[in-house]
Protein backbone atom coordinates (compact mmCIF):
# COMPACT_ATOMS: atom_id res chain seq x y z
CA UNK A 1 0.00 0.00 0.00
CA UNK A 2 2.85 2.39 0.81
CA UNK A 3 4.43 1.74 -2.62
CA UNK A 4 1.11 2.40 -4.38
CA UNK A 5 0.61 5.69 -2.54
CA UNK A 6 4.15 6.76 -3.41
CA UNK A 7 3.63 5.97 -7.09
CA UNK A 8 0.39 7.93 -7.18
CA UNK A 9 2.07 10.86 -5.47
CA UNK A 10 4.92 10.88 -7.97
CA UNK A 11 2.47 10.73 -10.89
CA UNK A 12 0.49 13.64 -9.47
CA UNK A 13 3.67 15.69 -9.09
CA UNK A 14 4.68 14.92 -12.68
CA UNK A 15 1.29 15.97 -14.00
CA UNK A 16 1.38 19.18 -11.98
CA UNK A 17 4.87 20.02 -13.25
CA UNK A 18 3.85 19.29 -16.84
CA UNK A 19 0.79 21.53 -16.60
CA UNK A 20 2.84 24.38 -15.10
CA UNK A 21 5.35 24.19 -17.99
CA UNK A 22 2.76 23.76 -20.75
CA UNK A 23 2.56 26.30 -23.56
CA UNK A 24 -0.61 27.18 -25.40
CA UNK A 25 -1.56 24.57 -27.99
CA UNK A 26 -0.95 26.93 -30.92
CA UNK A 27 2.41 28.20 -29.64
CA UNK A 28 3.79 24.81 -28.67
CA UNK A 29 2.74 23.15 -31.91
CA UNK A 30 4.17 26.01 -33.96
CA UNK A 31 7.56 25.82 -32.22
CA UNK A 32 7.80 22.02 -32.55
CA UNK A 33 6.79 22.14 -36.22
CA UNK A 34 9.30 24.91 -36.93
CA UNK A 35 12.07 22.77 -35.43
CA UNK A 36 11.12 19.88 -37.70
CA UNK A 37 11.05 22.30 -40.64
CA UNK A 38 14.60 23.44 -39.82
CA UNK A 39 15.80 19.82 -39.92
CA UNK A 40 14.36 19.53 -43.45
CA UNK A 41 15.93 22.73 -44.78
CA UNK A 42 18.34 20.82 -47.03
CA UNK A 43 15.66 18.46 -48.38
CA UNK A 44 14.62 20.63 -51.29
CA UNK A 45 12.11 18.99 -53.61
CA UNK A 46 11.74 15.80 -51.55
CA UNK A 47 8.25 14.43 -50.88
CA UNK A 48 6.90 13.86 -47.38
CA UNK A 49 3.74 13.27 -45.38
CA UNK A 50 2.67 13.30 -41.74
CA UNK A 51 1.38 10.12 -40.11
CA UNK A 52 -1.28 10.12 -37.41
CA UNK A 53 0.35 10.39 -33.99
CA UNK A 54 0.07 7.38 -31.66
CA UNK A 55 -0.33 7.15 -27.93
CA UNK A 56 2.31 5.40 -25.83
CA UNK A 57 0.39 2.12 -26.26
CA UNK A 58 0.81 2.34 -30.03
CA UNK A 59 -2.84 3.08 -30.84
CA UNK A 60 -4.09 6.12 -32.72
CA UNK A 61 -6.63 8.30 -30.93
CA UNK A 62 -8.77 11.09 -32.29
CA UNK A 63 -6.43 13.49 -30.50
CA UNK A 64 -3.44 12.03 -32.36
CA UNK A 65 -5.25 12.33 -35.67
CA UNK A 66 -6.13 15.98 -35.09
CA UNK A 67 -2.66 16.96 -33.87
CA UNK A 68 -1.11 15.28 -36.94
CA UNK A 69 -3.39 17.29 -39.23
CA UNK A 70 -2.42 20.51 -37.46
CA UNK A 71 1.29 19.60 -37.71
CA UNK A 72 0.78 18.99 -41.43
CA UNK A 73 -0.83 22.42 -41.88
CA UNK A 74 2.09 24.05 -40.05
CA UNK A 75 4.74 22.23 -42.09
CA UNK A 76 3.12 23.09 -45.42
CA UNK A 77 3.96 26.72 -44.57
CA UNK A 78 7.20 26.40 -42.59
CA UNK A 79 8.84 23.68 -44.74
CA UNK A 80 7.67 24.83 -48.16
CA UNK A 81 10.87 23.51 -49.77
CA UNK A 82 9.39 20.02 -49.29
CA UNK A 83 6.40 18.70 -51.25
CA UNK A 84 3.74 17.57 -48.76
CA UNK A 85 1.19 14.81 -49.47
CA UNK A 86 -2.13 15.54 -47.77
CA UNK A 87 -3.10 12.96 -45.08
CA UNK A 88 -6.44 12.40 -46.83
CA UNK A 89 -4.58 11.35 -50.00
CA UNK A 90 -2.33 9.13 -47.87
CA UNK A 91 -5.36 7.43 -46.28
CA UNK A 92 -6.87 6.87 -49.72
CA UNK A 93 -3.70 5.14 -50.97
CA UNK A 94 -3.45 3.05 -47.78
CA UNK A 95 -7.00 1.78 -48.22
CA UNK A 96 -6.79 1.31 -51.99
CA UNK A 97 -3.65 -0.81 -51.66
CA UNK A 98 -4.90 -2.69 -48.58
CA UNK A 99 -2.02 -1.63 -46.36
CA UNK A 100 -2.51 -2.18 -42.65
CA UNK A 101 -3.22 1.29 -41.25
CA UNK A 102 -2.30 0.14 -37.75
CA UNK A 103 1.16 -0.92 -39.00
CA UNK A 104 2.27 2.38 -40.52
CA UNK A 105 4.89 2.68 -37.76
CA UNK A 106 6.54 -0.46 -39.16
CA UNK A 107 9.54 0.47 -41.39
CA UNK A 108 8.57 -2.20 -43.95
CA UNK A 109 5.05 -0.77 -44.31
CA UNK A 110 6.50 2.73 -44.45
CA UNK A 111 8.71 1.70 -47.37
CA UNK A 112 5.66 0.28 -49.17
CA UNK A 113 3.79 3.54 -48.62
CA UNK A 114 6.88 5.46 -49.72
CA UNK A 115 7.00 3.65 -53.06
CA UNK A 116 3.29 4.22 -53.68
CA UNK A 117 3.43 7.95 -52.96
CA UNK A 118 7.03 8.66 -53.97
CA UNK A 119 7.90 9.60 -50.39
CA UNK A 120 11.41 10.23 -49.13
CA UNK A 121 10.43 11.34 -45.64
CA UNK A 122 7.69 10.92 -43.07
CA UNK A 123 6.93 12.87 -39.93
CA UNK A 124 5.64 10.70 -37.12
CA UNK A 125 5.51 10.76 -33.33
CA UNK A 126 3.41 10.40 -30.21
CA UNK A 127 0.94 12.46 -28.21
CA UNK A 128 0.47 11.62 -24.52
CA UNK A 129 -2.25 13.05 -22.30
CA UNK A 130 -1.00 14.58 -19.04
CA UNK A 131 -4.14 15.71 -17.29
CA UNK A 132 -5.10 19.07 -18.79
CA UNK A 133 -2.03 19.10 -21.03
CA UNK A 134 -0.39 16.79 -23.54
CA UNK A 135 3.17 15.88 -24.45
CA UNK A 136 3.76 15.93 -28.22
CA UNK A 137 6.89 14.33 -29.67
CA UNK A 138 7.68 14.58 -33.38
CA UNK A 139 10.30 12.83 -35.53
CA UNK A 140 11.26 13.32 -39.16
CA UNK A 141 12.38 9.97 -40.56
CA UNK A 142 14.17 9.12 -43.81
CA UNK A 143 12.16 6.22 -45.20
CA UNK A 144 14.91 4.39 -47.08
CA UNK A 145 17.28 4.21 -44.09
CA UNK A 146 14.81 4.62 -41.16
CA UNK A 147 17.21 7.29 -39.91
CA UNK A 148 15.76 10.04 -37.72
CA UNK A 149 16.83 13.32 -39.32
CA UNK A 150 15.01 15.66 -36.95
CA UNK A 151 13.04 15.65 -33.71
CA UNK A 152 11.09 18.04 -31.55
CA UNK A 153 8.92 17.87 -28.44
CA UNK A 154 6.60 20.18 -26.58
CA UNK A 155 4.08 20.15 -23.76
CA UNK A 156 0.89 22.03 -24.57
CA UNK A 157 -2.30 22.98 -22.83
CA UNK A 158 -5.25 21.08 -24.25
CA UNK A 159 -8.19 23.21 -25.36
CA UNK A 160 -11.50 21.98 -23.94
CA UNK A 161 -12.63 20.54 -27.30
CA UNK A 162 -9.51 18.35 -27.52
CA UNK A 163 -9.85 16.91 -24.02
CA UNK A 164 -13.01 15.09 -25.10
CA UNK A 165 -11.09 13.21 -27.80
CA UNK A 166 -8.52 11.46 -25.63
CA UNK A 167 -10.26 8.10 -25.21
CA UNK A 168 -11.79 7.76 -28.67
CA UNK A 169 -10.10 5.53 -31.26
CA UNK A 170 -9.51 6.82 -34.75
CA UNK A 171 -10.03 3.35 -36.21
CA UNK A 172 -13.77 3.15 -35.37
CA UNK A 173 -15.44 1.62 -38.42
CA UNK A 174 -18.46 3.10 -40.14
CA UNK A 175 -21.76 1.42 -39.38
CA UNK A 176 -23.26 -1.10 -41.75
CA UNK A 177 -25.99 1.46 -42.45
CA UNK A 178 -23.47 3.55 -44.43
CA UNK A 179 -24.25 1.58 -47.56
CA UNK A 180 -26.47 1.95 -50.62
CA UNK A 181 -27.16 -0.72 -53.23
CA UNK A 182 -29.02 -0.05 -56.44
CA UNK A 183 -29.37 -1.91 -59.72
CA UNK A 184 -26.59 0.30 -61.11
CA UNK A 185 -24.10 1.31 -58.40
CA UNK A 186 -23.26 0.31 -54.84
CA UNK A 187 -21.90 2.94 -52.44
CA UNK A 188 -20.02 1.98 -49.26
CA UNK A 189 -18.83 4.79 -46.99
CA UNK A 190 -15.83 3.74 -44.90
CA UNK A 191 -14.97 7.05 -43.19
CA UNK A 192 -16.36 10.50 -42.58
CA UNK A 193 -14.21 12.79 -40.45
CA UNK A 194 -14.75 16.33 -39.21
CA UNK A 195 -11.52 18.21 -38.63
CA UNK A 196 -10.38 21.61 -37.54
CA UNK A 197 -9.81 24.23 -40.22
CA UNK A 198 -6.33 24.81 -38.75
CA UNK A 199 -5.46 28.49 -38.79
CA UNK A 200 -8.90 29.19 -40.27
CA UNK A 201 -10.85 27.30 -37.57
CA UNK A 202 -12.72 30.48 -36.61
CA UNK A 203 -14.36 30.45 -40.05
CA UNK A 204 -14.16 26.94 -41.49
CA UNK A 205 -14.03 23.29 -40.63
CA UNK A 206 -13.00 20.42 -42.90
CA UNK A 207 -15.07 17.37 -43.84
CA UNK A 208 -13.22 14.41 -45.34
CA UNK A 209 -14.64 11.10 -46.46
CA UNK A 210 -13.55 7.90 -48.15
CA UNK A 211 -16.08 5.76 -49.99
CA UNK A 212 -16.30 3.17 -52.74
CA UNK A 213 -18.49 3.04 -55.85
CA UNK A 214 -19.04 -0.43 -57.31
CA UNK A 215 -20.46 -1.06 -60.78
CA UNK A 216 -23.39 -3.50 -60.39
CA UNK A 217 -24.89 -2.90 -63.84
CA UNK A 218 -23.31 -5.93 -65.55
CA UNK A 219 -21.78 -3.80 -68.31
CA UNK A 220 -18.94 -1.32 -68.68
CA UNK A 221 -19.89 2.26 -67.83
CA UNK A 222 -18.25 5.70 -67.53
CA UNK A 223 -18.93 8.10 -64.65
CA UNK A 224 -18.80 11.85 -64.14
CA UNK A 225 -19.75 13.21 -60.72
CA UNK A 226 -21.56 16.55 -60.96
CA UNK A 227 -22.53 17.07 -57.32
CA UNK A 228 -21.54 15.82 -53.87
CA UNK A 229 -22.81 16.79 -50.43
CA UNK A 230 -21.80 15.50 -47.03
CA UNK A 231 -24.54 16.65 -44.70
CA UNK A 232 -24.88 20.42 -45.08
CA UNK A 233 -21.46 20.70 -46.76
CA UNK A 234 -21.40 20.78 -50.56
CA UNK A 235 -18.31 20.14 -52.68
CA UNK A 236 -17.46 22.87 -55.15
CA UNK A 237 -13.72 22.54 -55.84
CA UNK A 238 -13.22 25.80 -53.98
CA UNK A 239 -10.20 27.47 -52.48
CA UNK A 240 -11.31 30.02 -49.91
CA UNK A 241 -8.98 32.79 -51.06
CA UNK A 242 -9.49 34.77 -47.86
CA UNK A 243 -8.09 31.86 -45.88
CA UNK A 244 -5.04 30.80 -47.87
CA UNK A 245 -3.57 28.68 -45.06
CA UNK A 246 -6.33 26.08 -45.45
CA UNK A 247 -5.69 23.31 -47.99
CA UNK A 248 -8.08 23.41 -50.98
CA UNK A 249 -10.97 21.05 -51.61
CA UNK A 250 -10.43 17.97 -53.76
CA UNK A 251 -11.99 14.76 -55.03
CA UNK A 252 -9.75 11.82 -55.93
CA UNK A 253 -10.84 8.59 -57.61
CA UNK A 254 -13.61 9.88 -59.87
CA UNK A 255 -13.76 12.86 -62.21
CA UNK A 256 -15.91 15.82 -61.15
CA UNK A 257 -17.49 18.59 -63.20
CA UNK A 258 -20.56 20.56 -62.04
CA UNK A 259 -22.09 21.12 -65.48
CA UNK A 260 -23.05 18.16 -67.67
CA UNK A 261 -23.25 18.57 -71.45
CA UNK A 262 -25.98 16.16 -72.54
CA UNK A 263 -25.45 16.83 -76.25
CA UNK A 264 -22.07 15.12 -76.57
CA UNK A 265 -21.57 11.69 -78.13
CA UNK A 266 -20.06 8.77 -76.23
CA UNK A 267 -16.66 9.26 -77.88
CA UNK A 268 -16.71 12.95 -77.02
CA UNK A 269 -17.61 12.24 -73.39
CA UNK A 270 -15.13 9.42 -72.75
CA UNK A 271 -12.00 11.55 -72.12
CA UNK A 272 -13.78 13.47 -69.36
CA UNK A 273 -15.42 10.49 -67.66
CA UNK A 274 -14.01 7.86 -65.28
CA UNK A 275 -14.21 4.32 -66.76
CA UNK A 276 -15.73 1.70 -64.45
CA UNK A 277 -15.80 -1.82 -65.97
CA UNK A 278 -18.50 -4.29 -64.94
CA UNK A 279 -17.92 -5.45 -61.34
CA UNK A 280 -15.10 -2.93 -60.76
CA UNK A 281 -14.88 -0.58 -57.78
CA UNK A 282 -13.65 3.01 -57.66
CA UNK A 283 -12.18 4.24 -54.37
CA UNK A 284 -13.04 7.90 -53.83
CA UNK A 285 -11.67 10.38 -51.29
CA UNK A 286 -13.00 13.89 -50.83
CA UNK A 287 -12.11 16.98 -48.82
CA UNK A 288 -14.69 19.75 -48.39
CA UNK A 289 -14.23 23.15 -46.75
CA UNK A 290 -17.38 24.07 -44.86
CA UNK A 291 -18.46 27.28 -43.08
CA UNK A 292 -18.37 26.90 -39.31
CA UNK A 293 -22.09 27.75 -39.09
CA UNK A 294 -22.87 24.29 -40.57
CA UNK A 295 -21.03 22.38 -37.83
CA UNK A 296 -24.12 21.99 -35.55
CA UNK A 297 -25.85 19.94 -38.29
CA UNK A 298 -23.45 17.06 -37.47
CA UNK A 299 -24.19 16.95 -33.72
CA UNK A 300 -26.37 13.82 -34.03
CA UNK A 301 -23.28 11.82 -35.10
CA UNK A 302 -24.83 10.69 -38.41
CA UNK A 303 -25.46 12.41 -41.71
CA UNK A 304 -26.17 11.71 -45.38
CA UNK A 305 -23.95 11.49 -48.46
CA UNK A 306 -25.74 12.69 -51.60
CA UNK A 307 -24.13 12.35 -55.03
CA UNK A 308 -25.24 13.45 -58.48
CA UNK A 309 -23.63 11.27 -61.17
CA UNK A 310 -23.83 11.22 -64.96
CA UNK A 311 -23.59 7.62 -66.20
CA UNK A 312 -22.50 6.92 -69.79
CA UNK A 313 -23.61 3.46 -70.97
CA UNK A 314 -22.00 3.82 -74.40
CA UNK A 315 -25.28 4.12 -76.30
CA UNK A 316 -26.93 6.59 -73.93
CA UNK A 317 -26.28 8.83 -70.94
CA UNK A 318 -28.35 9.08 -67.75
CA UNK A 319 -28.14 11.39 -64.76
CA UNK A 320 -28.79 9.70 -61.42
CA UNK A 321 -28.96 10.86 -57.82
CA UNK A 322 -27.72 8.59 -55.01
CA UNK A 323 -28.26 9.17 -51.29
CA UNK A 324 -26.50 7.14 -48.59
CA UNK A 325 -28.28 7.63 -45.26
CA UNK A 326 -27.07 7.08 -41.69
CA UNK A 327 -23.42 7.75 -42.46
CA UNK A 328 -21.62 7.79 -39.13
CA UNK A 329 -19.27 10.63 -38.31
CA UNK A 330 -16.23 8.44 -37.68
CA UNK A 331 -14.29 11.16 -35.89
CA UNK A 332 -15.07 14.71 -34.88
CA UNK A 333 -12.16 16.96 -34.04
CA UNK A 334 -13.66 20.12 -35.51
CA UNK A 335 -15.24 21.41 -32.30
Amino acid sequence: MRIAITALTVMALLLTAANLQAQSYEQGLSQASDKIAQSLASRNGQIATVLDLNGLDGTTTQLGKLVAQDVFDQLVSSASNVTWIDPSRRDFVVQENQLAADRLMDPVTQKQLGKLLGLSLIVTGTVTELGDSARIQLRAVEIETARVVGSASTTVELPEALKRLNDRRASTPARSGSNLQSDLLEFQVSRLDLMSGGKDSKYLFVVTSTFSIMNRSGSDIWLLMSGLSLGACQYGGRVFSAFASTQPEFINGVKFYPRINTNLSHEERKPDYTPLPAGATAMVSVRILCPLENLPTFTSGVTNLVSEIAVDFGDRMEQRSFSVSDVEVTSNSAN
